[in-house]
């Protein structure tokens, strides 16, 4: 999808591991919900999954 100025109009969002589906912040993160980019990234990047991936502390400071 391109706008007349030949830029992408088309972004994609992938759920959060550290928001609900409210969007409100989880207590504990859910690294569940990053499935639909581990197979995207897989199957069109080549790109297979990290410990990076899961080392994120989210919106909260840790001890908070």
């Amino acid at each position: 999808m391109w706008n007349g100025k030949g830029e992408n109009g088309l972004s994609i969002f992938f759920p959060s591991p550290f928001l609900g589906d409210d969007d409100s912040l989880l207590d504990t993160p859910d690294f569940g919900r990053l499935a639909a980019w581990r197979s995207i990234a897989a199957r069109w990047l080549g790109r297979e999954s990290e410990a990076l991936d899961e080392e994120g502390a989210g919106f909260r400071k840790s001890g908070h």
